[in-house]
């Protein structure tokens, strides 16, 4: 009997270590015999870069990393490796291959140049997909590039390129794509339109005259919210390429040009950008205020936003009790794990220790039954004991 039961126990454990070896097996080792292993291998590397907190990372690695058909593709044709973009060696490889969402997937040859690149979660077939293309001249990130600088200007092929940065959330797409859009004359073509509507960054330019030409058809055909949002896309991406300009000289060319909608709205939003932007932390308080007073919000995850915002940056509890208000309608538009734990440090920081509590368990509650990681919560509620 003992050498039956001993002999399932290692069945077990055989199968068991057969259903680990069905994912990606990651290596483990300092970022410099990683390379080397790819260049000896002529492989590339893949390389997870994660956060520890991020709760997209841990459904990537529970869902799909440990995907069978993931782990044998990956396994045969990559070297793969996660790190911690936050600890050791993460923080300068993070820098260097301007990592700024989590999580971001490079693929990275045995040089250490960045061949291709994927932003956020992916669901097994979407990062087979991401990998095949990593491997295909034709449709790597870093292949594409090359060409385009040694003067491939074909429309086809820019669009395909602007396409792959765009999903690889690769701030060039913008320049190219303006660049591409300043060769152009005619605007009404479908490819092009949506091209400006993506990722146009001048208020000044013709393409832009040509949408605030075409408002009416235009906000019919989209929509008048969403083309609201697609201007305000625009002058939030001007704003990023000309820190250095005037609100005053913004405010005057967004009353000249913004017709669709609210523009006083839209003036207000703009202030909050401008000065977050900028890194003014009480204008840019005083901002939201005036937006939220003088066009209340009914986007709960906009709401909540603000709310955990002000209580990052501020202490003052002027401040505070306007952004526990917006927490609290932020929840009863959709009770969510984020922003009831928002509504429970709101309530911690301005001294109401009784309802801290009870918003933290709340928040907890939620956060299991979404199976999002509640650490930062259960520390908050431990430490108002």
């Amino acid at each position: 009997m003992r050498a039956i039961i001993t002999a399932i126990f290692l069945l077990f454990i055989a199968f068991s270590n057969v259903l680990i070896a069905q994912g990606i097996e990651f290596e483990h080792n300092p970022w410099a015999e990683t390379l080397a292993k790819a260049e000896k291998s002529g492989k590339l590397i893949f390389l997870d870069a994660y956060a520890s907190w991020c709760g997209p990372c841990k459904m990537l690695a529970r869902n799909t990393f440990t995907d069978a058909n993931v782990g044998k593709f990956f396994n045969k044709n990559f070297v793969a490796a996660k790190i911690d973009m936050e600890t050791g060696e993460g923080p300068e490889l993070a820098q260097k291959y301007g990592v700024q969402a989590y999580p971001t997937l490079l693929f990275i040859n045995g040089k250490g140049e960045l061949v291709h690149r994927g932003v956020g979660y992916m669901t097994p077939e979407q990062l087979l997909e991401l990998g095949q293309n990593a491997l295909n001249p034709e449709t790597q990130m870093g292949a594409m590039l090359k060409r385009y600088d040694a003067g491939d200007r074909k429309p086809a092929n820019v669009l395909a390129l602007l396409n792959t940065l765009e999903a690889a959330n690769d701030q060039r797409a913008v320049p190219i794509a303006n660049a591409y859009l300043d060769t152009q004359t005619d605007f009404s073509d479908p490819t092009t339109l949506n091209l400006i509507l993506r990722f146009a960054n001048n208020p000044k330019a013709p393409c832009f005259a040509y949408l605030m030409k075409k408002q009416d058809v235009l906000a019919k055909e989209l929509g008048q919210e969403e083309f609201n949002q697609k201007i305000e896309e625009i002058y939030t991406r001007y704003l990023f390429n000309n820190q250095e300009t005037e609100m005053a000289e913004m405010d005057k060319l967004i009353q000249s040009t913004y017709k669709g909608g609210d523009a006083g709205n839209f003036i207000a939003k703009f202030h909050v950008a401008y000065y977050a932007q900028n890194n003014d932390p009480e204008l840019f308080l005083n901002a939201v205020t005036t937006l939220l007073t003088k066009y209340p919000s009914n986007n709960s995850e906009e709401l909540n936003s603000y709310a955990w915002a002000f209580h990052e940056i501020t202490d003052d509890a002027i401040h505070l009790k306007n952004a526990l208000k917006w927490a609290k309608k932020s929840v009863e538009l959709s009770e969510q794990y984020a922003n009831t734990d928002t509504l429970a440090v709101l309530y911690g920081e301005l001294g109401d220790k009784k309802e801290a509590k009870k918003q933290a368990v709340r928040a907890i509650e939620l956060a299991k039954k979404s199976g999002e990681d509640y650490s930062s919560t259960q520390a908050f509620l431990d430490s108002l004991k």
